[in-house]
Order: structure tokens, then sequence, then C-alpha cells
């Protein structure tokens, strides 16, 4: 009998996010625990282990994707406040992902404005996506533009 089939996605994500503040406070916010637990959409828990690594789970509740997940996040490359890559690990029922993503400041000229810039590429699996992968990229945009959102408002705020 043959072995079953793993199916397997990959999908390229891109984003851009204007943030009212100096690319140093934003540098300061996007890397602190306090401030990625608040603003992860459906953090249940993060948990330390090591240097910029996190144990996150995590519940989401869009579409197939629907489930809790367990992973790692870990940021490397760090050139502060310009850029860091993240790499992102986890599975749970409904499937899994992996995937790096690369985080670009770009201050104006009076560095009162940071655009936050992400291209990055991921690679998602399981049996849910053999009949949900057609919302993947779209349920990625959407958890990504709710972080983002949360990130800016925090920022903008002073938190």
């Amino acid at each position: 009998m043959p072995a079953a089939r793993t199916l397997e996605l990959p999908m390229r994500i891109e984003g851009s996010y204007a943030i009212n503040a100096s690319a140093e406070r934003v540098w300061g916010v996007l890397l602190d625990p306090e401030a990625l637990k608040a603003c992860i959409p459906g953090v249940q828990s993060m948990t330390e282990t090591g240097e910029n690594a996190w144990k996150i789970v995590l519940t989401v509740g869009i579409a197939a994707f629907k489930g809790t997940y367990e992973g790692d996040v870990r940021i490397s490359d760090a050139d502060p406040p310009r850029a860091y890559d993240i790499h992102v690990e986890g599975k749970g029922r409904p499937g899994w992902v992996r995937g790096v993503g690369h985080i670009q400041l770009v201050p104006n000229e009076s560095n009162s404005q940071t655009e936050v810039k992400v291209a990055g590429e991921a690679t998602l699996g399981g049996p849910v996506f053999a009949i949900g992968s057609r919302f993947a990229a779209p349920a990625a945009k959407l958890l990504m533009g709710q972080f983002f959102g949360a990130m800016k408002d925090r920022i903008e705020r002073g938190s």
C-alpha cells in the first residue's frame, strides 16, 4: 500500500505598514515579548526559550484553519533598527506551517514615520490544505494585517 501523500502549499507573504513613530521606537516594540504576546492574533501563551526565541501556542478561528497551533518563533540576523528575519514553525490538528520572513524598517527623512516592509516564504501542509488551499493566502494576509494593526495602535498610543 503506498504511503499517504502529504499536501504542501508554498506561499509568498508580502505587506507594507506605515507607523507614525521613529524606526528605533518601532524596532523596540516589534521585538518586545509583551507587545508580541498582546498583538499576535489568538496567542494563548508565549514562553521564551532563548535569546529572541519563543515557544508559542495560538488559536486560529479562520475557516478550515480553525484550531490550536503550537510552534517556535525565532529572530535572526538582527540589524537594529533596520531589519531582521523571523523564522516560524508550527503545527496543529489542522496542519503545519514553516517559513521565514524578512522585516525591514524604513524611516522617512524626518524619522517621524516608519514603513515596515514584510517579505517572506512559507510552506503550509497537512490535511486541511486539501480543502482550504485557496483560503491560505487570504487567511495569512488577514492575520498579518491584524498583527500589524495592533502593533501600530500600540506604538502610536505609546504603550
